[in-house]
C-alpha cells in the first residue's frame, strides 16, 4: 500500500511471549480510505526513523483480521524516495510504430546494457491508427531504474514516454 502516516502512537504490549517490549501503531492513509498499520518491536529499529507523521511511504505486510477493524501487520517499509528502484518490476517505453531511426533500438539496448539490474524492458508500440502491442526483449533486458537512466532514455529519439510499474 502506498500512502500518509496521519498519526503514531506507542503501545506497551502486556502478555505473551513479548510482554514488556513494544509496538507502534501507525494511522496510515490513501484517497480512498485510512488502516492502523502496527509495526512490531523486531521490525522497530529497522523502520524507526521512517515514522513520522506526514511521512509519504508504501508499506507491505498482511491483512490481521482478529479485531473488528482490519489492520496490517507491517514487514517492510519503503520512503517514496527509494520506491521506484525498490518496488519497480517493469519499465515500459513507450512508441510508436512510425518509429525513429534505426539506431533508437541500438542506443536503448546500450544503455541498458550499461544499467543492468532486476528491472524488466518491455516496449509498448502503439500505430496512429490506434492499436497498441507490448513487446518483451528476446535477450531479457532488465535496469536498475535510477534518475539518470530514465532521462537517458527519454532523451532518445523515438522514445515517446516510459512508465515504471510495481507489477
Amino acid at each position: 500500500l502506498g500512502g500518509l502516516i496521519s498519526k503514531l502512537r506507542t503501545v506497551p504490549i502486556r502478555s505473551g511471549r513479548n510482554a514488556g517490549k513494544k509496538i507502534v501503531i501507525a494511522m496510515f492513509e490513501d484517497f480512498a480510505g485510512s488502516v492502523e498499520a502496527v509495526i512490531f518491536s523486531e521490525q522497530l529499529a529497522q523502520f524507526q526513523h521512517l515514522l513520522k507523521p506526514d511521512a509519504v511511504v508504501f508499506i507491505d505486510g498482511s491483512v490481521d483480521r482478529r479485531r473488528e477493524e482490519a489492520s496490517v501487520r507491517v514487514s517492510n517499509i519503503v520512503p517514496i524516495e527509494e520506491a521506484r528502484q525498490k518496488l519497480s518490476q517493469r519499465l515500459v517505453l513507450r512508441m510508436n510504430s512510425t518509429g525513429g531511426p534505426l539506431e533508437t533500438l541500438d542506443s536503448i539496448q546500450s544503455l541498458c546494457r550499461d544499467n543492468r539490474g532486476g528491472c524488466e524492458v518491455l516496449f509498448q508500440v502503439s500505430s496512429p491508427e490506434g492499436w497498441a502491442t507490448i513487446i518483451r526483449s528476446r535477450s531479457g533486458l532488465a535496469v536498475d531504474p535510477t534518475d539518470d537512466l530514465l532521462a537517458q532514455l527519454r532523451a532518445v529519439p523515438g522514445v515517446d514516454d516510459l512508465v515504471c510499474r510495481g507489477v
